[in-house]
């Protein structure tokens, strides 16, 4: 029987988050990147230290352009927990002079990165038209922590950015779009492409975290001092023992977690039967995430 479903065929919810709390000391809660078998036979995988030069030349390279106004470097590379599936995203705001200039910089570092296999999400702003531009306040908060704890290049860009402040509607809005967009791909997913599975595989593998993440903020619990994927899997567990959206919550959460060990697995000896048979049992999860967001579209509609 599939991994996750064997981990949580738990009957007493009264232990249900201790008992996740004691496996998850032994996971790795990767989330991100789900590999091409090309990837892995190629060692297309970048390396952890990978990730902390990628970070420095960034840092190093927008600090020297007189264009770029304030940035900031968030996520798992900036508290020092990514693993081979992250990425580097990074925020910069920038003064809309000479466009050629900075995007040339921004493909730049773009191609150095992907030399190494690191991913990276550039997100230009631009400073003459940032106060039209309504950032998530969720994301806004997690921008604000990166920027104070290593992530700032120049200056903090928070104080340029407008910010939506009803995280009610912030979160109804984000979950509605995102259970509609995934089953839309869900439908399309027989027929996609090998890369386009791949990416939805990760979207799939991402969104209960990244939503769980927003709710815990939406519920007034401070996780300014520490937002990581792991602390917020411990909050959610928590404050939503008993739940019936909790038992799909921890499937996605424990799939993910298999999916990272497997990862690194083949890294120490590649198999390609059992690496498409890992893609397989993590296809199964599909439904289970989508009735997490369902049940949670249905949660803070209330």
């Amino acid at each position: 029987m599939f991994y996750a479903r064997m981990l949580y065929s738990i009957n007493n919810e009264n232990n249900s988050f201790q008992t996740l709390k004691i496996k998850l000391r032994k996971e790795v809660i990767g989330m991100g990147k789900v590999f091409s078998w090309k990837e892995i036979a190629n060692g297309q995988i970048p390396k952890l230290e990978d990730f902390s030069i990628v970070r420095s030349l960034i840092i190093s390279e927008l600090e020297k352009c007189d264009e770029i106004i304030g940035g900031v470097i968030c996520g798992s590379v900036i508290r020092g927990d990514h693993n081979v599936r992250s990425d580097v995203d990074c925020l910069v705001v920038h003064s809309g002079q000479n466009i050629l200039k900075i995007i040339g910089l921004l493909q730049e570092l773009n191609r150095f990165a992907k030399q190494l296999y690191v991913p990276v999400e550039f997100i230009p702003v631009d400073i003459r038209v940032a106060h039209t531009s309504t950032v998530e306040m969720s994301f806004g908060m997690h921008l604000d922590w990166s920027a104070r704890n290593g992530g700032c290049i120049k200056t903090n860009p928070i104080p340029m950015l407008s910010f939506d402040l009803d995280m009610g509607q912030e979160l109804q809005n984000y979950v509605r779009l995102k259970l509609n967009k995934l089953t839309k791909r869900w439908i399309k997913y027989p027929e996609a492409s090998s890369e386009q599975r791949f990416h939805f595989l990760q979207k799939i593998l991402e969104a209960p975290v990244y939503i769980a993440r927003k709710i815990i903020r939406w519920r007034g619990v401070d996780i300014s001092f520490d937002d990581s994927k792991r602390r917020i899997v411990e909050l959610y567990s928590e404050h939503f023992n008993g739940s019936e959206s909790l038992k799909f919550f921890r499937e996605a959460v424990m799939t993910d977690a298999s999916y990272t060990k497997k990862i690194l697995q083949q890294l120490k000896c590649s198999d390609e039967a059992e690496y498409l048979n890992t893609l397989k049992e993590t296809e199964v999860i599909i439904p289970n995430v989508l009735e997490f967001i369902r049940l949670t579209n249905i949660l803070v509609a209330k």
